[in-house]
């Protein structure tokens, strides 16, 4: 379970990286960074769950928004 929990730490960690690097999308890290820093958590994890779909459909090559 440890192993688990670490590797998962250690995605989480190279997306953030990720997506700091994307300047279009460093505003939102930092801000769900804020609410996890207030504890906030569940708002933090859904604004990341977000910006990580986001991720995805810019890479899949469609940038339209629905």
């Amino acid at each position: 379970m440890k192993f688990i929990v670490q590797m998962c730490m250690k995605v989480a960690e190279a997306a953030l990286t990720r997506l700091r690097h994307l300047p279009s999308l460093r505003w939102r890290v930092e801000e769900a960074e804020l609410f996890w820093a207030r504890g906030e958590l569940e708002t933090a994890k859904r604004m990341m769950k977000m910006l990580v779909d986001d991720m995805e459909t810019v890479r899949n090559g469609c940038v339209c928004s629905v």
